[in-house]
């Protein structure tokens, strides 16, 4: 029986998107997400044990959101005015996939051979 998958295939698109401060703007960002059909990934920070022993429960929770790389754009425009998120992505570049990545990186060391030949 033969795969479908090849080994110069390449899945994970998944990039961070944003920090998000509290609860309440948690909740938000994933009301806004869920109803523009954008899938995300939350992780929560954990709390260091000094935030836990001088803080005794007042220290907001942080969040990790991760979204597909293909939808940053549009999760920028959307999440950008909602108080306590703060967007760390950048929209990618074209070249996204490591096989676009290499082709690029190919051409431009054919380009500089090219240049010192022509130098010589």
């Amino acid at each position: 029986m033969t795969s479908i998958l090849r080994e110069d295939q390449y899945f994970d698109n998944e990039v961070e998107f944003c920090i998000v401060h509290g609860a309440g703007a948690m909740n938000e960002l994933e009301r806004v997400l869920l109803k523009n059909r954008i899938s995300y990934f939350i992780r929560q920070q954990e709390k260091s044990i000094l935030q836990k022993i001088f803080k005794r429960g007042k220290v907001e929770d942080i969040f990790v959101v991760r979204i597909n790389g293909r939808d940053v754009e549009n999760a920028i425009e959307l999440a950008q005015d909602i108080p306590g998120v703060e967007i760390t992505g950048e929209i990618p570049e074209q070249d996204w996939s490591p096989r676009a990545k290499l082709e690029r990186m190919k051409a431009e060391g054919e380009e500089k051979k090219e240049f010192l030949d022509d130098e010589e």
